[in-house]
C-alpha cells in the first residue's frame, strides 16, 4: 500500500474519469501488490504454485481492507457493500493471486532473480491482472454490473486454470517421490 501510494505520487498517474488514469491504477497498484509478493518469494519451502496463489490472496486481501477503509471514510458504508457484493468477479484477491501463481511458476524451485520478471509466463499473466483492474476501474459503464460479471468470467477461468496447474506441479512432484522412494526401496532389498 505504502509503495502504491509513493508510486502515485511519483509518477501522477490515477484516477476513473479517463482511460489513461485507469491504466495508471491498475499499473501502479497491481505492481505496488507484486513487489509485496517479493518479499516472500525467497522462502524456498514454499515452492508451490498453490502457495504463491495464496501468499497473492493474502497481499490482495490486505490491500483491498486498507482500500475499502479508505472508500468506508470518503463515501460512506453502502459503498462497502457494493464492493463486498463485487469482490467474486474481481478485485485486489483474486488478481493478486493469479500475479502470487505466475510469480512461483516462474520460479519454481530456485532462488529469485530480477530476469524472472521479465519471463513470458510472468508478463502474460502480470499483463492481463493490470488489465483487468484498468477495465474495472474505467469510465466504461454497462447495466446490471455487466462490466464486473465479465471480468469475473475472465479472472475465474485463469485462476481455475492455475489451480490446475498447481494440482499437476503437486501431482507431479508426488509421482517423482514416489518413483524415488520405490526405487530406494528396492535397492535396499536387493543389498538385504
Amino acid at each position: 500500500l505504502i509503495l502504491s501510494l509513493f508510486l502515485y505520487q511519483w509518477t501522477k498517474l490515477g484516477g476513473t474519469d479517463n482511460w489513461f488514469g485507469a491504466l495508471g491504477i491498475g499499473l501502479v497498484e497491481e505492481s505496488g501488490k507484486a513487489a509485496t509478493l517479493l518479499m516472500v518469494l525467497n522462502k524456498l519451502k514454499y515452492r508451490w504454485i498453490l502457495n504463491g496463489m495464496l501468499f497473492g490472496a493474502a497481499i490482495g486481501a490486505g490491500f483491498a481492507g486498507f482500500e475499502s477503509a479508505g472508500y468506508a471514510y470518503r463515501y460512506g458504508v453502502e459503498v462497502i457493500t457494493t464492493r463486498g457484493a463485487l469482490a467474486i468477479c474481481g478485485g485486489h484477491v483474486l488478481w493478486t493471486a493469479l500475479v502470487g501463481g505466475a510469480l512461483w511458476r516462474v520460479r519454481g524451485d530456485q532462488k529469485f532473480e530480477w530476469r524472472m520478471l521479465a519471463d513470458a509466463r510472468f508478463l502474460r499473466v502480470f499483463g492481463l491482472a493490470v488489465a483487468m483492474h484498468m477495465v474495472w476501474d474505467s469510465p466504461l459503464n454497462l447495466p446490471l454490473h455487466l462490466k464486473s460479471i465479465a471480468l469475473g468470467f475472465v479472472v475465474w477461468v485463469a485462476l481455475l486454470s492455475y489451480i490446475q496447474t498447481g494440482l499437476r506441479q503437486i501431482r507431479g512432484a508426488q509421482t517423482a517421490g514416489a518413483t524415488e522412494f520405490f526405487k530406494r526401496e528396492k535397492q535396499s532389498l536387493v543389498k538385504a
